[in-house]
This record gives C-alpha cells, structure tokens and sequence, in this order.
C-alpha cells in the first residue's frame, strides 16, 4: 500500500495494530478491577461454559474479561494466544483457571480477492483455533451467533463476490448480547488488517470503552486523500494530488485536475482505499493516466482492493528517494521521554521495482531507528501519526526520503 505524503518525500501510513499484543491489551484494560482473567490456553473450540469467580478482596462475581479482534487476518493465531495466555488482568495476580474471552468479528473476508482469501481463515478455522465467538457480517445482521460445541464443525459454503455488507450497529448491539448473556466484558477491539481499521474505534465507541481513537478521523485512517488533507492540516508537507470522482467525462477532467493542481509528469493513479501496492500506478504521460483511471472506474460493478465498490481515484504527486517504513506503536501511557506518547519500534528500507508502471516489493532492509541519518524520517512519521489520530496502538508509515550529507539526514 502506498501513501505518497512527501516529507520532500512520499510517506504511506496504514493503522493497523498487529504487533506487541500485550501491550494493547493492558492498555484496554487499565479500568479493569474485580475481573477474573485466565492464564492458560483453552483447549475448547467453542461453547466455553462461562462461569464466574470472586476476588479475595469482593464477595461480588466478577464478569471475565474478554477481547474483540476484527478481521483476522495478519499474525492472527499469534494474537489469539496472547489473549488467552494473558496474565495481565489477574485480579490481585490469582490465577483462577480461567481464560480471557476471545471474540472475532469478520467485517471483511475480502471475498473475490483470490490472491488473499485462501489465506483467511473461515469461521471454522476459527473456532477450532480456540476463539470462544465468531460473529460474521450474515450472522451479525441476523442477530444470532455460532455457539455449536461440536468438534465437527459445517462447511461453510462459498460466497459470491460481493461488496461488505458489515453493519457496525448490529455487530455492537450483538457484542453487547454477549456481554449480557455470558457475564463476560470486553476490554479491548483491534484490528487485524487495514479493513478492521475502518470499524475497530467505531465498534469501541458503541460498546462504550475509554481507550479508542478519535473517531473525528476514521476516515483520515484509512482513505488517502482524507489522510493527506489532516497530515497537511497538522504543518507538515504532503504530495499535491487531486481525487477525480466517476462521472460521465471523468476523463475529459482528469487533465484539467491535473493541470489544476499544477501536477506534472510522472505522476501516481491510485485508488483512496488500497493496499499492497495494489492499483497504483506510476503513469508517465496523460495516455497512460487516462488509460489506468478508466481500467479502475470505468466498470461500475468493480470492486477495489478492499473488495468496496470504487467511487473516486486519486491523481497524486510521484516523490522520488528510498522508500523506508516506520512501526511505531502509540499511548498516552508511554514515557514522557516519548515524543507526543509516539514512538518508533523498528524501521525498514524497501527495494522496489516498477514494471509497466506497477511497483512491486522485492526485499525490506532493517534500519536502526536511532540512527542519526534517519531523524528527521522518524519525526515525520511519528508526526503522522498523530495527525491521522493514532492515540492507541500500531501504526505503520512508509516515507520516502534523500539523504542530504549537509543537512546530516534525510529530507
């Protein structure tokens, strides 16, 4: 996926939480008190017999606590044992016997992607993995969930490509049903996959937990141009780009956008919500921009990326330099040494190359965060994200920059 925001430079950011696990859900729980938490796996699929405990110091049950992740889809078994193995949330440190509850909500399977929906686990998969719930968009809007204990679980039949037809409203009325009808309460929703990042802070909201991001940019999160339009509010540079929207002579305005917004050639077509590299193109000529803006929005019935229906590309600004990737993890809980409660984990430089126009990763380089050279890439990106709202948990950022010797760094 490719954000092209220039620090001088491009910069993509994808807000999904993927890494240190632990981390985000001791955040999610830091209002937790008379909870009874579980430090063992669960060998059980499904159909756990919730029961309740005390803690030494309350004659009152308490509720187990339990763990919403959306979309699973990148590291998800790795997740899931972090949540059922969690002693973090241990009334007075007891270890009672009993797990976290564990909670998948399938928003996206990005049905029609053949390239990644094999390597999405269906619901299935799923329960025998050890999630105690698993709510998809059919079951959600229907007001029921799949609680069969048997080990012998259905096939589920294939689904016709399709737009998402997740509804957040019905998937946190009926996460609230289970709260109610099992005595358990969530603490925390993450996200798994850049399509979890459109609904996780949304479902945190409805369910009423304290620790979500802003909702004011849930849109800034995820689509491109809104990205660039709050990066450019917070003081720092962006790529100059224009979104054209299809109409019946999109392609007699794509040029004058382009001339409107003073971009030149080459120039990047893509689409606001993708991923993977997947719909941008480097166009070098107006011929070659018409042609990539027509084979994305010229069918009505296609589908982008994110398996939704596309309405608008963007023409956008190309950056030149190396292309590195900034993971920063976010929490007003971090030391005060952290700059805005941001900080960088790790960095990477990226190889691509770009064939007939389509760029494509060939390796990642580790790169030491601290290093001198790389200053003012990693204040960029944390500056990123804080303006696109990331208060809690991972962020990814990718910057492209040029190693100025008299400045000492990239710009």
């Amino acid at each position: 996926e490719v954000h092209q925001v220039p620090f001088g430079q491009s910069l993509n950011f994808e807000g999904t939480s993927m890494l240190l696990v632990l981390f985000l859900l001791i955040i999610a729980a830091s209002n937790l008190c008379n909870s009874a938490f579980v430090t063992k796996p669960s060998p059980r699929p499904l159909g756990l017999t919730m029961t309740t405990t005390t803690c030494s110091h309350s004659s009152i049950p308490s509720k187990r606590n339990a763990v919403v992740i959306i979309d699973a889809i990148t590291e998800w078994r790795e997740v899931l044992e972090a949540v059922k193995s969690n002693k973090a949330f241990a009334c007075d440190g007891d270890d009672n016997g009993e797990t976290t509850v564990a909670i998948v909500v399938i928003a996206n399977a990005l049905t029609g992607r053949d390239d990644i929906s094999p390597f999405i686990p269906d619901r299935n998969t799923l329960h025998r993995a050890g999630f105690d719930f698993v709510l998809d968009s059919d079951i959600v809007t229907t007001g029921s969930y799949d609680d069969d204990d048997d080990d012998d679980a259905k096939t589920t039949p294939p689904r016709q490509p399709s737009s998402p037809s997740f509804d957040v409203y019905s998937c946190a009325k009926q996460l609230k049903l289970i709260e109610s009808e099992h005595n358990i309460i969530i603490r925390g929703v993450i996200p798994l996959s850049e399509t979890g990042v459109e609904y996780s802070d949304t479902v945190a909201a409805l369910l009423g937990l304290p620790h979500h991001n802003p909702l004011a940019t849930v849109l800034a999160r995820r689509d491109k141009g809104f990205m660039k339009d709050v990066v450019a509010n917070a003081g720092l540079r962006v790529a100059r780009f224009a979104r054209l929207r299809r109409t019946s002579n999109y392609t007699r305005q794509l040029p004058q956008l382009i001339a409107k917004e003073g971009l030149s050639y080459p120039l990047v077509i893509k689409t606001p919500q993708g991923f993977s590299t997947t719909d941008v193109y480097v166009c070098q000529n107006e011929s070659e921009a018409t042609h990539r803006a027509t084979s994305i929005l010229a069918d009505e019935t296609r589908l982008g990326p994110d398996c939704r229906p596309v309405e608008s590309i963007l023409a956008e600004e190309y950056i030149n330099g190396d292309e590195f990737a900034v993971n920063v993890m976010a929490s007003p809980h971090l030391p005060s040494s952290s700059e805005g409660g941001v900080v960088a984990t790790d960095v990477w430089k990226y190889r691509k190359t770009v064939t007939d126009g389509t760029a494509r990763y060939d390796a990642a380089e580790i790169q030491d965060p601290h290093d001198e050279r790389l200053r003012s890439v990693v204040a960029y990106a944390k500056g990123v994200a804080r303006a696109v709202g990331i208060v809690y948990g991972a962020g990814h950022v990718e910057v492209k920059a040029e190693y100025c010797a008299a400045e000492g760094g990239g710009r």
